[in-house]
């Protein structure tokens, strides 16, 4: 009887000990896996961070490339008009009319590609803000459905 009561407590403390030791790494290992997600948290803000500063940077760059390419497109026009005015009076061949406005529809495609980055930085500085787009329902979609009335 005695020797099973020592048995019976030895097994009792042993267990308490290795169970201590037990939920003693398992708080460690959360612990760990709750500095780990932190840091990857820290890591997706100074992206998101990163992200919206080059939009900005961006957004600012294009603004003023686009209005240097429209005074291009501007100037080329009317060295097109220019060049068109020597041609219908005798003074200069069709190959000066030709580059005038080769270089005129060079700009305009220019300024509209400047334009279209633009767009898209613009897109992707939204959604480095956290934003996203939703999506309506068509026309099509709601017309076929019937009222709840």
């Amino acid at each position: 009887q005695p020797d099973q009561l020592i048995w019976k407590l030895g097994a009792g403390l042993s267990y308490r000990l290795f169970d201590s030791e037990r939920k003693d790494a398992e708080a460690k290992r959360q612990q760990a896996r709750v500095q780990e997600h932190l840091a990857d948290y820290r890591r997706v803000v100074l992206n998101a961070f990163r992200e919206v500063e080059v939009a900005l940077l961006a957004d600012a760059l294009f603004g003023e490339q686009q209005r240097f390419m429209a005074r291009a497109v501007m100037e080329s026009a009317q060295a097109e008009q220019l060049a068109l005015g020597q041609y219908q009076a005798g003074l200069s061949s069709i190959v000066v009319l030709l580059e005038a406005q080769r270089r005129h529809v060079n700009a305009r495609i220019a300024l509209l590609q400047l334009r279209q980055e633009s767009v898209i930085n613009r897109l992707n500085l939204h959604l480095a803000l956290a934003g996203g787009f939703v999506e309506k329902a068509s026309e099509t979609e709601t017309l076929g459905k019937p009222d709840d009335a």
